[in-house]
């Protein structure tokens, strides 16, 4: 039987590691950010514009935009799984074997859950809603308890992302499956539930509050930067959570050298 995993202690510990690898983080996420400026300042370029040249820099943006997202991931699991002399040696922050590796698990995630979820989302259950005119909210939660098999199933099959980044032996998605047995639910939880619950409810519940109190002092909070930094530390704290539930019921008792 799998070792059940200690929720509080990898949600709190990976507080602790995002704190003290804040400016690490910062670093790699650098390129990240400026991919996300040229993607976006460009794809409002390329929509004013039919130029096939403006098209080939948006689409070169694009691609650096989402190459950049897979590089910041790996390097991130790798701060959560690594001795921190050991990161520091590494090359950070370049495509190579194991980035490539990544991106094929990524890909394969998507086709076999995030394209049967889309085309049930797409077709079925957003025009059924639309049909009974619920409210908003209502459609929102209605979604969410759909998606949450999907996102069960991704979840139990995602320790292979994580040992993906270091030099471990091949595994596959029967063996990710296998892991997580007896733990699914606490892997939704820590790694899909916890971070959309703070992003869609908490947060927004948070900010309304401090703008009812500040607007009377005539303070206004600007949301959106707000927001963005707010998701970027749920990314980590999502990648933290899968690397510490990966590293408790597998590579504890596990030693493998670094990826080159």
């Amino acid at each position: 039987m799998n070792k059940s995993l200690p929720i509080f202690y990898i949600f709190f510990e990976s507080i602790k590691i995002i704190y003290k690898n804040k400016l690490l983080l910062l670093i790699y996420s650098i390129p990240t950010v400026i991919g996300f400026i040229l993607f976006f300042s460009f794809s409002f370029i390329s929509a004013l514009s039919i130029s096939f040249i403006v098209f080939l820099i948006s689409l070169s943006f694009v691609l650096f935009f989402y190459a950049s997202i897979i590089m910041l991931t790996v390097s991130t699991h790798r701060i959560f799984l690594l001795p921190k002399n050991k990161i520091m040696n590494m090359r950070s922050f370049r495509w190579q074997k194991c980035e490539t590796k990544f991106f094929g698990w990524i890909l394969l995630l998507y086709l076999l859950i995030g394209i049967p979820f889309y085309v049930l989302d797409k077709y079925y259950t957003i025009p059924y809603l639309t049909s009974i005119n619920t409210i908003s909210d209502m459609n929102k939660f209605i979604i969410f308890l759909i998606s949450t098999p999907f996102y069960y199933v991704m979840v139990r099959l995602s320790l292979v992302l994580p040992n993906t980044v270091i030099d471990a032996p091949k595994k596959g998605l029967s063996w990710s499956w296998h892991m997580t047995k007896g733990n699914g639910w606490y892997l939704y939880f820590l790694i899909y539930f916890l971070p959309h619950f703070f992003n869609y409810f908490v947060i927004p519940f948070i900010i309304f509050s401090l703008n009812i109190i500040l607007k009377h002092i005539g303070i206004y909070i600007i949301e959106e930067p707000i927001y963005i930094a707010i998701n970027i530390f749920l990314f980590f704290m999502a990648i933290g959570m899968l690397s510490l539930s990966y590293r408790h019921l597998y590579m504890d008792g596990n030693t493998y050298k670094d990826s080159e």
